[in-house]
């Protein structure tokens, strides 16, 4: 099911999110969290306001290789399920609580966390 279909997101959806996640770099997606309707969230990944060349280039692998991931994954706990792509710069997974791994401070991950991770 594309987003479209799903949750009527348009590119000009994005201009009214909730928030914008991570810092923002030239080389980096812009990652959108939207609300939808009925209480849910979803976070849209966003390559077109890099550099032409960047986003020709490398954001289309990229954005193409994580979405066939999330369509590999489909169904499994705790990945976020893919919504669809709103074009061939971004794409859409459905918002999951958590805490970002990488600020997590060095050791203050127990070994239960990465077995689980393994799984």
């Amino acid at each position: 099911m594309t987003v479209a279909a799903e949750a009527a997101i348009r590119r000009e959806d994005l201009a009214r999110a909730a928030a914008t996640l991570g810092k923002r770099r030239w080389y980096r997606p812009i990652v959108h969290l939207l609300d939808l309707p009925g209480g849910r969230r979803a976070v849209v990944k966003d390559f077109l306001p890099c550099p032409a060349f960047w986003r020709w280039t490398v954001g289309r692998l990229l954005a193409g290789r994580e979405v066939r991931a999330y369509e590999r994954l489909d169904g499994v706990p705790g990945v976020p399920r893919f919504l669809g792509r709103l074009d061939a710069w971004a794409f859409a997974v459905e918002w999951v609580p958590g805490r970002d791994l990488g600020k997590c401070p060095k050791g203050t991950l127990g070994i239960a966390t990465f077995r689980r991770l393994a799984a």
